[in-house]
This record gives structure tokens, C-alpha cells and sequence, in this order.
């Protein structure tokens, strides 16, 4: 899932088009909010051209849906368990959230293969 889903210059419009393009060609459903209609992504953007294959996949691939209401939720959201806000002594907290994130499990540098026989760490 993706909140507040924005482009803003032609190279994110690029990786997003050949990342969404392989997540699809391999059925993974996207969940996304956007504050603009997908026709309207990167509108005005620089050489939009190379991103408008990218948007009309997205139009096949995905249902939007207006969610238009006078009221902005994200003010009203009664947050469980915080906003992850903190200070130099909040430190312990966001490792305590860390640990639950990550359900304990130690979290380590890996190396994947990308093209060309290269890799990332």
C-alpha cells in the first residue's frame, strides 16, 4: 500500500513505471491514495511523454476511486500506537517499535542481484 502516491520528476516517473510494470506482470494487487486522478500524475513533468505508457497501465491494472469528502481524516485519526515523533530520550521507544515491526527478527545487510550481473547491497 502507497499513501499520498505523487511524481515529481522524470526519473521516479521512470523506476515507477518498470517497478509497477513487474509487479503487475507478476498479479500483485497496488493499494494507493493519491490527491490526484492518475490521468493527472506528473502533469507538466518533463518529458511526461515517457510517462504516459506508465499511467495507462495503471488505468487498466487499477480501480480508482474518489474518496471526495469535506473532511480530512487524517487530522481525526486517533493514533493507537504514535506518530513515531521523537527526541534524543526517545530513542528506547522507536527500538521497542522497531523490534515489534520487525517481529524481533535481526535485521542485516543483503545483497541483491540487479541487472547486468550487478548487485546492491
Amino acid at each position: 500500500a502507497l499513501d499520498e502516491f505523487f511524481v515529481t520528476d522524470v526519473a521516479d516517473a521512470m523506476i515507477l513505471s518498470r517497478l509497477f510494470g513487474r509487479l503487475w506482470d507478476q498479479n500483485v494487487v497496488l493499494v494507493a491514495t493519491s490527491n490526484r486522478v492518475p490521468e493527472n500524475l506528473y502533469e507538466g513533468g518533463l518529458q511526461r511523454a515517457l510517462f504516459l505508457p506508465f499511467i495507462h497501465r495503471l488505468q487498466e491494472e487499477c480501480v480508482p476511486h474518489n474518496m471526495a469528502s469535506t473532511t480530512d481524516y487524517r487530522k481525526l485519526a486517533q493514533h493507537q500506537r504514535g506518530l513515531y515523533f521523537t527526541s534524543a530520550d526517545g530513542a528506547d521507544e522507536l527500538q521497542e517499535e522497531w523490534v515489534d515491526c520487525t517481529e524481533g527478527v535481526p535485521v542485516a545487510p543483503t545483497q541483491v542481484q540487479v541487472q547486468m550481473g550487478r548487485t546492491m547491497e
